[in-house]
């Protein structure tokens, strides 16, 4: 690295680690075991260290440039060799030896020593007289660091490659009129099958080997059939790469009954004229929070079109479209407190006293004892953090969460405000 105009306009600062502090000061006596290093310092450090690693290395390179000349010669003999027996012959002379004998393996008489274990020859007295002016190490720590540096040598880089599925047609976007009729009444029918529970868009993927039934019984989170069909029909075990993610957000009143709908791009982008003349239904950016550096998107005011409509107030509206759409960092203890409740495990409120035989879930017979208010909001007989898991497996695609406050969940801990820097707010 070349600098320039040092001193005329340009300055230089040195930031060394505690060891490499304590390694300046052992070199540099003049400092003592306190002393401050000054640029001077720093590079009589600098050139002591060179120095003294050319001595401890010298012989192995040596070595390597005798090898070189050596091989150079014999590579320069083989290509000008017209017979092919004695071209093999050269290209065996080319190869080590396998082992060595006792006398070439600890030759102490010799402080330059072949790679073969003979001394140096007078066609490299350039190699000698460069040694010479050098305080080497002997042979056998020369040896030593040979083998070390063998070793070290063979260093294996590893590069993840992720094998995607095979390319499969994508259906084509389409726009159903009970949707648009959504928009203008705020009205959400399953009967047409335009409309389904959430959860349900997930019978396709490896989630099939679970029971999605319990999460499926909540009808106020929606989605639209052109979200849940990407492409055409394909394996079970490759659809979880065509699963979209959630980034519109629709809310809607009708007759008192607030419903979340989850638009896909497309069916967003061709309604946003009407969402903005409607007084039923408005739209919000969603995003799954995966960083506590990310603003939290749950509330659905961010960037909302059209006149702007309440959150469903059911406590397991919210928990579930952030679970569906895997998010891993919730935004206060307040959400950690509602995602609790729904699935039925234990939280900082909820004393585990008595609950040694059932781990995190809390089983129905013992809620009311508990919790009143997890037995009025928990949907679930059985444990359902396995599919959390696979859920945020399956979002995720392959990227860590253990660190997360989910991630937390799943390895059975519990959470308090302190998890979040403050108080709880919420």
């Amino acid at each position: 690295m070349r600098m320039r105009k040092l001193g005329a306009g340009h300055s230089i600062v040195f930031l060394v680690t505690h060891d490499t502090l304590q390694n300046i000061r052992s070199i540099v006596e003049r400092l003592g075991e306190d002393g401050c290093p000054e640029i001077e310092d720093i590079l009589e450090w600098t050139i002591k260290s060179s120095c003294a690693n050319i001595a401890r290395l010298g012989q192995l390179w040596a070595r390597q440039g005798i090898a070189y000349k050596k091989y150079k010669s014999l590579y320069e003999d083989c290509c000008a060799a017209t017979d092919s027996v004695e071209r093999s012959r050269f290209l065996r002379s080319m190869q080590e030896d396998e082992c060595q004998t006792l006398a070439q393996r600890y030759n102490i008489r010799s402080n330059i020593c072949h790679p073969d274990g003979g001394e140096l020859s007078h066609d490299n007295d350039q190699i000698a007289d460069r040694l010479a002016s050098f305080a080497v190490a002997g042979p056998a720590e020369t040896t030593l660091h040979e083998q070390e540096e063998r070793e070290l040598a063979p260093e294996n880089e590893e590069e993840r490659q992720m094998e995607r599925p095979p390319p499969v047609s994508a259906r084509i976007p389409r726009l159903d009129p009970e949707v648009a009729d959504f928009v203008k009444t705020g009205c959400a029918s399953l009967v047409s099958g335009c409309f389904r529970p959430a959860f349900q868009a997930l019978r396709h993927t490896n989630l099939k080997h679970h029971d999605l039934t319990p999460w499926t019984q909540h009808d106020n989170l929606l989605v639209t059939r052109d979200f849940v069909e990407t492409v055409k029909a394909t394996d079970a075990e490759d659809y979880d790469w065509y699963v979209k993610a959630v980034k519109w957000v629709a809310c809607s009143c009708f007759d008192g009954q607030r419903k979340l709908v989850v638009f896909s791009p497309f069916e967003a982008n061709e309604l946003l004229p009407r969402i903005r003349a409607s007084t039923k239904t408005s739209l919000g950016i969603y995003a799954a929070r995966t960083s506590m550096s990310a603003r939290s998107l749950e509330d659905l005011d961010f960037c909302m079109i059209g006149v702007k409509q309440p959150i469903p107030g059911s406590p397991r509206t919210l928990p579930l479209l952030n679970l569906f759409a895997g998010q891993t960092c919730l935004s206060s203890f307040t959400a950690y407190r509602s995602t609790c409740l729904l699935l039925g495990l234990v939280d900082r409120k909820t004393s585990r006293e008595g609950l040694d035989d059932f781990e995190m879930f809390i089983p129905i017979q013992a809620r009311e004892k508990f919790d009143s208010e997890m037995a009025q909001v928990c949907l679930f007989l059985h444990n359902p953090l396995p599919v959390v898991r696979a859920l945020l497996e399956l979002r995720r695609k392959g990227h860590s969460f253990a660190g997360s406050h989910l991630g937390m969940i799943l390895q059975g801990k519990t959470l308090s405000t302190e998890d979040w820097g403050l108080t709880d707010k919420a």
